[in-house]
């Protein structure tokens, strides 16, 4: 099944957090505060706030998951390339946090 056929919900804002649905998974996202600092604490969150998250998705086509997703108003610092293994791009949120978007080869044994 292909990503744009599972369907991603607008988020849902409350506050400093944010939740989307994709198909039947919810991803919390969430700007820590220091009423609400995460696991490390406040300043530990603030120093990872706008790097990479080291978080990869992947996709059946990442064409189209590209095109919605930026149709949406996603920013895409690298947009799709060829690598070795298939097809890499780089999205971030408004904070500058950057995820990967991989998309394998199809058959053969290469992962993500």
């Amino acid at each position: 099944m292909s990503t744009m056929a599972r369907p991603l919900t607008r988020p849902i804002i409350r506050g400093s957090v944010c939740t989307y649905t994709i198909a039947h998974a919810n991803l919390l996202l969430y700007k820590p505060t220091p009423e609400m600092p995460g696991a490390d604490g406040y300043e530990a969150a603030q120093a990872r706030t706008g790097k990479n998250t080291g978080t990869l998705l992947s996709t059946d086509d990442i064409n189209a998951t590209y095109k919605e997703l930026s149709a949406r108003g996603v920013n895409f610092p690298t947009s799709p390339e060829q690598q070795a293994w298939g097809r890499w791009a780089v999205l971030s949120d408004p904070d500058g946090n950057s995820f990967g978007l991989g998309q394998q080869h199809s058959g053969g044994d290469r992962h993500l």
